[in-house]
This record gives structure tokens, C-alpha cells and sequence, in this order.
């Protein structure tokens, strides 16, 4: 009965590889593996992960020992984690939005001490590209 409930552990969507591992872990207590614990570990962490993209990166790797598969497993699910956090994260960084600025037409609201002083007061980008509107600029 105790390898019945080890060849039926499926890995549940919340729970971590680590957290998986160790309840296979438990199972095979009583199962009497001895020597081929890591190859029934391997197995099963194969078939019952429930991450089709961990699954196929081990039987990618065709030959691998457990502890090899229980490494790709959480490096896999912690990208994962990773790319979620990421996704989800709503204190990124947005862009402003561009305003066009007419180079020809531009009329600092204070007058500049030098001919060019009034372009510090633009973002950066601004300032390039009225550098290169502006034949004067370019030397």
C-alpha cells in the first residue's frame, strides 16, 4: 500500500519542488527502494510534477540522475516564480510620454545667460533631437 501512494503522489499547484520532494521523500520510507530510491525519486518526480516544461527539460536530458532532475525541477520553478513576480509587479518603471518640441518655434520661458543654456531646462532626448534639427548645433 505505502508504493501505491508513492507512484499516486502528484505534485499539487501550490505546492514547491522542495515541498513535493520531501512528501515523496516520506512515502519511500516504507517502500523498501533501498539502492534505487533516486531512480524511483527521478521517476516520479517526472511524472508527477505537473510542469510540463520541467518535464520536458529532464527527458531532454535523457540519462540524469536525481540529483541532477531535482536541480533543473526548482531552478526551472523559480525562473517561473521569478517571470511571474516580474509580470505582476506594478511598480515598474513607465516612460513619460514624447512631446514634440519645434526647434525653430521653441521660446524659453527665462532668458538663456548663452545661446544653448535654454536646452538644459528639455529632457535629454528632446535636446538630441533638437541638435539634429538644428544645422547650427552640428559641428
Amino acid at each position: 500500500m505505502a508504493c501505491y501512494k508513492f507512484t499516486c503522489r502528484h505534485r499539487n499547484s501550490s505546492e514547491t519542488i522542495g515541498d513535493y520532494l520531501a512528501a515523496l521523500r516520506k512515502l519511500a520510507q516504507d517502500c523498501g527502494f533501498g539502492e534505487s530510491l533516486s531512480e524511483r525519486l527521478c521517476a516520479e518526480l517526472v511524472v508527477g510534477v505537473n510542469h510540463t516544461k520541467i518535464q520536458n527539460n529532464i527527458l531532454a536530458q535523457g540519462e540524469i540522475d536525481f540529483k541532477k532532475a531535482q536541480e533543473i525541477a526548482q531552478n526551472i520553478e523559480f525562473a517561473s516564480t521569478q517571470a511571474k513576480l516580474l509580470a505582476s509587479s506594478s511598480e515598474r518603471t513607465q516612460l513619460a510620454p514624447f512631446q514634440h518640441v519645434d526647434a525653430l518655434n521653441y521660446k524659453p520661458k527665462q532668458q538663456p545667460a548663452c545661446a544653448i543654456s535654454w536646452m538644459k531646462t528639455l529632457p535629454t532626448m528632446q535636446v538630441l533631437i533638437l541638435m539634429i534639427q538644428m544645422p547650427i548645433l552640428r559641428k
